[in-house]
């Protein structure tokens, strides 16, 4: 039940999109419990030069204007091992597939519970009981 969303500076081809997309996709399936493969719900924001602030060499990094922001909101419960892991995955992925360099990945994951979330009807479909149901 991932969303995610991705930010990164305009004039990105579609495939360079959707190989960035599909990668944090990968990862999630590959290390994080629970994430089905069709559990798919992406955001992706292009920003002009000069909308996307940051600090090139914050904690040893060299970012360039290659920077891929991505936001995780997902429920809670995986363990550090299994965040920590998606994080090397999402870089790999990211590397082979779109050309992106590690330092240019930076990730932050929201944690929620089951009722914070509404598929569709207005239902919270993931806490049986809290809401009506179609």
């Amino acid at each position: 039940m991932p969303l995610i969303r991705l930010s990164y500076h305009s004039g990105q081809s579609a495939g360079w999109r959707k190989a960035v997309g599909e990668g944090v996709h990968r990862a999630m399936i590959e290390t994080l419990e629970g994430v089905p493969e069709d559990d798919l719900f992406q955001v992706h924001a292009e920003h002009a030069p000069g909308t996307l602030i940051f600090d090139r060499h914050y904690l040893g990094a060299d970012r360039s204007d290659g920077i891929v922001f991505i936001e995780v909101t997902l429920r809670g419960g995986r363990t550090p091992e299994m965040k920590r892991a998606f994080y090397r995955r999402v870089v790999e992925h990211l590397g082979v597939d779109a050309g992106v360099r590690p330092d240019d990945v930076f990730i932050v994951l929201r944690e929620n519970e089951r009722i914070d979330w509404s598929f569709a009807h207005g239902l919270s479909q993931l806490a049986p009981g809290l809401a009506p149901t179609i």
